[in-house]
């Protein structure tokens, strides 16, 4: 008799918004051309400032936290505008619902400088007020203390400032989007128009399964896992089979070989979910990813869906291995937060908080495309900000941490993709 593997289905999915850019809360939003909450802070860090700080001034405030890489990452932008407009008219101020200890050894042991009033409101007060669910959150409050613009920090520029100096018609934010909500009826809706389709009635495997064209700009993701770590819910929304590929095969996109690479990057929907299981071994244990026989049913889906298919392989290239150089210096990044982390990725940088060096350096592998390995097994967790733009920046970036890379010739995995 065959052997089965059996899974059982131990987590409930959970949808996670793409909190770093693609939404804002909606009662916040609300607040728009409405009296701004009052800003409550217990403390101002490195400058001080008094409860009516920003009286009669426009008041920018970005909510962010040490532990938001988005937040960190937006700190320089943020900073140029208070620099540009800080003075009588502008008052400048980011807040945190951290400890005021917390937020110094962040500035001080990281190098970053803040040009704005640094506080910090342990009561959370603010955040409760302004409806913060998702940062990072800014608002731009009139002299008249009528919220005119609510967004995210990197969206904020002269245009939005300006308007608000002059009184005139203020620019929505780009991003300025409900955030998606499931509920449980909602995924039940969802299920009943999808296709169900049985895999191998000996097998008695049943799926649920759709993949189509992205319906709207509102992206949402998450994944069920059961206790072998193997996929049982797939949920995304305006995303790539790129992106998906990466997140089942666990390669990077410098390990796909296509001609046409358009064909992993249209827009698409998917909906997966296993009902009950009991897989052959034999059938997909072991086609794309080892011992992960739903992912690598999954794969196979989204490959049919985009009329191709895939065959692993090697091949030789250049490989960076990442090693601790320094010690001392690579302590100086523990994360204060070791309970929350977050990751953001943008113009050739990514800022992680609270990540082991090795899934860190997993991170930096998928979203460079350098071919990063290591056998560094510290289970500290840290935070990590890499400049992926070149390989100069890229080992510089590594010193900074402590770390350094040796490049050399190697052989790498490859999935190589071709029409079906």
């Amino acid at each position: 008799m065959k052997n089965r593997l059996h899974f059982a289905k131990l987590f409930a999915i959970i949808f996670i918004i793409n909190f770093s850019v693609e939404n804002v809360s909606a009662q916040m939003a609300a607040l728009v051309g409405q009296k701004a909450p009052k800003v409550v802070f217990q403390k101002s860090i490195d400058k001080p400032a008094k409860r009516d700080f920003y009286n009669n001034k426009i008041l920018v405030l970005d909510f962010w936290a040490t532990w938001c890489a988005p937040c960190i990452e937006n700190l320089p932008h943020f900073n140029k505008l208070a620099t540009k407009y800080g003075g009588d008219d502008f008052a400048f101020a980011i807040i945190s619902d951290e400890s005021e200890k917390l937020i110094s050894n962040f500035f001080k042991n990281y190098s970053h400088t803040i040009n704005a009033y640094n506080l910090s409101d342990i009561s959370k007060t603010t955040h409760k007020n302004f409806g913060i669910q998702y940062i990072p959150s800014c608002v731009v409050i009139d002299k008249n203390n009528i919220v005119r613009w609510t967004g995210l920090g990197q969206d904020l520029n002269d245009e939005i400032l300006l308007a608000v100096l002059n009184g005139t018609p203020v620019p929505t934010s780009k991003n300025l989007i409900e955030g998606i909500k499931f509920t449980e009826a909602d995924m039940a809706a969802m299920m009943e128009k999808a296709n169900l389709e049985i895999i191998n009635k000996a097998n008695r495997t049943t799926y649920i399964a759709t993949i189509k064209d992205a319906t709207n700009a509102k992206f949402a993701g998450s994944k069920g896992v059961n206790a072998d770590g193997d996929i049982t819910d797939l949920n995304y929304t305006n995303t790539t089979p790129a992106k998906l590929l990466e997140i089942l095969t666990e390669y990077s996109k410098a390990q796909f070989v296509i001609d046409n690479p358009a064909v992993l990057n249209k827009l698409i929907d998917v909906h997966f979910s296993i009902q009950n299981s009991e897989i052959d071994p034999q059938d997909f244990e072991n086609k794309y990813v080892a011992g992960m026989p739903l992912k690598n049913k999954m794969i196979d889906l989204i490959l049919e869906s985009i009329g191709m298919k895939a065959q692993k392989g090697t091949k030789v290239t250049d490989i960076y291995e990442v090693t601790v150089d320094n010690p001392a210096q690579l302590e100086k990044f523990k994360s204060f937060r070791a309970n929350f982390s977050s990751i953001s990725n943008k113009d050739g940088k990514v800022v992680m908080t609270a990540q082991q060096l090795k899934k860190g350096l997993e991170e930096l592998k998928k979203v460079s495309g350098f071919m990063i390995t290591t056998s560094i097994n510290d289970t500290e967790k840290y935070d990590l900000i890499f400049d992926w733009t070149n390989e100069k920046a890229l080992q510089k970036s590594l010193e900074t941490h402590g770390l350094k890379f040796t490049k050399k010739q190697g052989e790498v995995g490859i999935l190589t993709f071709s029409a079906k």
